[in-house]
């Protein structure tokens, strides 16, 4: 008997067969078949003909599309989110001020794919009796993936995918969305929303760093219905290399509070708090550093103004509930492109619903406050092919947002990338991976060969940028492995100091790194950010005890010269999760240790062998897995065998599985080792090949894979927020009774002293017993201080040594000086 649909509905009254007949063409198999089980009910003819039971009346404005799915306010909504729709109703009818805002942000709290996260805001940072809770929006791709069941709407990217399935979250969620609820007794709430761009695209695939499919509905992502035929004209401005950041000015309770983020973050503070104390800007990770650099250009710029000409920019601001977006280009941060200096650029201002102003107006804004803001051209619409083209041919720039407008209005953003662009983000991403991050002496033999071909794969894999070809991707494959292989010998070749300076280099001045091979095939000099950088990063190496020692002795080295200290050896027996072992000396920790890795600076985790063995086999009963929480001062035994690990949740959580032998089990702790619990995931042992999670290992879910005796692969997720633990309180106000957090600071173990390299660190860290989240938006607060120089701090001068464990400089024989000493200088015992 043939199925047919109760729904009268066009569409849904049709058998599967009809159905599949009537939109072949327009839409795929599966997904008319994915629509038929989950969104028409389908029964028999005979219960057809049966009376139809009573239904309450549908909602006046809920109503079945031709692509079969429910629309509330012109919005179709996914059926996962028709729960929604009174929200949506309440959003619609909302007007304009709290009672919209407020029923977005209900919206947003009740979504199946976005994940929220809270904290408290410091009392330092707010006025007397005060007290503000932050919610940070951000979407959950993962939960996302869970609910494609089917191949429909599958390879369509990562959030790409996301606000390509969702009309409703292309209006609500822009990139970037937090919110700042402020109390005060005896007042009414306020909210403060710190909003980013909403989700916009390339017209054509070519403009993605990645295909995503975004661009087959770049209509879509226009605003309020139009489409590319309305638009009248379209502005270009030059993208800046840098950081998307943000920020905007309310007066809130009588006083003046600021809020900047980049991207993804957002924070607060009163005007006038001292911002460089609430906000430290760490100085070795640059990525941890884009919001506290953010936050410090806005409170400097502001305090710079006059006060009447400032006063009018803190009203303009609030009046207009506006949040002004900016781009910061960080000489320590770049992409793809050199930054030889540090600027921010003010590109657009957007309304309280999250639109742009005009971006006449907008420029006009900026001059009146003399904020410094990126180039604007207006063309007619038919210049858009020409211009587009210009730009994906433009090897100096990342490439260019494009903003549509119809009388003078904006009705939509698209983005232009280069080719220039995408092919060397590319490269580095695979070099990341591939090369920088695995390199050593014992890999380099067999890294550049598997590196070669994952970049001749991801070359090839660039269909959808406009300068590809089967005569063009194998070049663009070429380049990318000379300057892989020319990296390579470099860091082969160098010294220690060398080493650290090209993956820093790498890391944090690629755009120097690279575009220095672009014109003379060289990768040498480094800049002099990596050079300095690198000396502020402790080594180790093997020296002889000159002049009277003829043994080799392992030493801790900050600065090539300066005094060298022997490693202790090690004492302490282990003893299960109890015993520490010592400082392990430098031989050991090149000989020993298979794997190391850490979150911050103080935690760190070590496969290896117990003394008095100098040799590690790695056999499961001669290794253990260690770890230290004090930077690897000392190692505590946390679990008999050797297992492959991850961090999650900045340090909070360490999931680990049995590395030496096939294993259907998982065990973590939340408390950094004091306690472990396990669980099973399978009752067929396989052999994990690794466990990872996001790469700032920030977030508490993990995907651990592996390979079946069979050889056949399987891939587990582990979601740890099952836990339920609150999110942790009290990082601005660490060591008191009632935070969460304590301080901790950096020390080598000699003396009583807490400076290393001329600096003593206090870093905020949660506490071991508290059982709580940090959060993915969880952000470090540092506190540095100069130490005055001692002894130690000072080096030998040419031709003198000195013996371990000694500050005296002795003459080292005429073979240390060099041959044709500069004239004029007197040789010294010391200097500084």
């Amino acid at each position: 008997m043939v199925k047919k649909k109760t729904d009268p509905v066009d569409g849904c009254a049709h058998s599967l067969a009809e159905l599949e007949e009537k939109y072949k063409g327009k839409y795929k198999k599966k997904e008319i078949q994915y629509y038929w089980e989950t969104e028409c009910k389908p029964v028999t003819e005979d219960v057809a003909k049966a009376p139809p039971a009573a239904k309450a009346p549908a909602a006046p404005r809920l109503v079945r599309s031709r692509s079969w799915l429910k629309k509330v306010c012109g919005i179709p909504l996914l059926p996962c989110e028709e729960s929604l729709a009174p929200l949506l109703e309440a959003f619609d009818t909302g007007g304009t001020g709290a009672a919209k805002q407020a029923a977005q942000l209900e919206l947003l709290r009740a979504h199946p794919f976005v994940d929220r996260k809270v904290k408290e805001v410091s009392p330092e940072a707010l006025a007397p009796d005060v007290s503000v809770q932050v919610e940070n929006f951000r979407l959950m791709v993962v939960q996302f993936r869970k609910w494609l069941k089917t191949s429909v709407w599958k390879g369509k990217g990562f959030d790409d995918g996301v606000y390509l399935t969702s009309a409703l979250l292309r209006k609500m969620l822009p990139r970037g969305f937090t919110n700042f609820c402020f109390t005060k007794v005896g007042e009414s709430p306020v909210n403060v929303v710190l909003r980013g761009f909403l989700k916009f695209t390339g017209l054509t695939a070519a403009d993605e760093d990645e295909d995503s499919k975004a661009t087959e509905d770049a209509a879509a992502f226009l605003f309020h219905g139009y489409t590319m035929e309305d638009a009248q004209r379209f502005l270009v401005t030059t993208k800046s290399n840098g950081e998307n950041g943000k920020y905007t000015f309310r007066r809130v309770y009588g006083d003046w509070y600021c809020f900047a983020g980049s991207k993804n973050t957002g924070h607060t503070w009163r005007f006038g708090s001292n911002v460089a104390q609430l906000f430290p800007i760490p100085e070795l990770d640059v990525i941890a550093g884009v919001a506290p650099k953010i936050i410090a250009f806005v409170d400097r710029r502001l305090k710079s103004l006059e006060e009447k000409q400032r006063l009018e920019l803190l009203e303009a601001v609030h009046q207009g509930g506006v949040t002004i977006m900016i781009e910061l280009n960080d000489a320590g941060h770049e992409h793809i492109f050199p930054i030889e200096e540090s600027w921010v650029d003010h590109v657009a201002i957007l309304n309280d619903n999250g639109f742009p102003w005009p971006q006449q107006e907008a420029y006009d804004f900026f001059d009146r406050f003399t904020l410094r803001r990126v180039r604007i051209d207006a063309y007619d619409m038919e210049q858009l092919p020409k211009i587009m083209e210009e730009i994906r041919k433009d090897t100096s720039t990342e490439g260019a947002v494009l903003y549509l407008e119809r009388d003078s209005k904006a009705i939509g953003l698209l983005k232009v990338k280069s080719d220039h662009y995408v092919i060397a983000r590319r490269t580095r991403e695979t070099l990341r991976s591939a090369l920088v991050k695995p390199m050593s002496d014992a890999k380099a033999s067999a890294a550049l060969p598997k590196v070669t071909k994952r970049l001749e794969e991801g070359m090839a894999s660039l269909t959808h940028v406009a300068g590809w070809s089967a005569d063009a991707w194998p070049k663009w494959a070429a380049h990318a492995t000379a300057f892989a292989d020319a990296w390579m010998k470099a860091f082969l070749q160098g010294d220690d100091m060398m080493r650290k300076a090209l993956v820093i280099e790498f890391h944090n001045k690629f755009g120097s790194l690279y575009e220095r091979f672009w014109r003379t095939h060289e990768v040498l000099p480094l800049t002099d950010f990596s050079l300095e950088t690198a000396k502020k990063a402790p080594s180790c190496a093997t020296v002889a005890d000159m002049p009277t020692s003829p043994v080799s002795t392992c030493v801790s080295r900050i600065e090539k010269g300066g005094v060298a200290e022997g490693s202790e050896p090690d004492k302490a027996e282990s003893q299960w999760q109890t015993a520490t072992a010592k400082t392990v000396n430098c031989l050991g920790r090149a000989a020993r240790f298979k794997k190391d890795q850490g979150v911050g600076p103080e935690l760190t985790a070590r496969a290896g062998c117990l003394p008095p063995r100098r040799e590690c086999p790695f056999e499961p009963e001669e290794t253990s897995t260690f770890f230290s929480r004090d930077g690897g001062l000392t190692w505590v035994e946390a679990h008999k065998g050797a297992f492959i690990y991850e961090f999650g949740d900045h340090g909070g959580l360490i999931v680990m599985a049995d590395d030496l032998k096939k294993t259907g089990e998982v065990i973590f702790t939340w408390n950094e080792g004091e306690s472990w619990y396990d669980f099973k995931v399978t009752n067929t042992p396989f052999e994990v090949d690794n466990i990872i999670t996001e790469p700032n290992l920030t977030s508490t879910t993990f995907v651990m894979f592996g390979t079946r005796e069979d050889g056949s692969g399987v891939v587990y997720y582990l979601k740890f927020d099952s836990l339920e633990f609150p999110a942790c309180k009290g990082s601005s106000f660490a060591d008191s009774v009632s935070s969460d957090y304590e301080t901790w600071t950096a020390s080598d173990g000699r003396g009583e002293g807490l400076c290393m390299l001329g600096q003593q660190i206090t870093y905020t860290r949660r506490k071991r017993t508290s059982q709580c989240w940090n959060g993915e938006a969880f952000e470090r607060p540092t506190v540095k201080k100069t130490c005055a120089c001692t002894e130690a701090d000072f080096a030998c001068d040419v031709g003198f040594v000195r013996q371990v464990g000694s500050t005296e400089c002795v003459f080292g024989g005429a073979d240390m000086m060099p041959e044709r000493p500069a004239l004029a200088v007197t040789v010294t015992g010391g200097r500084s």
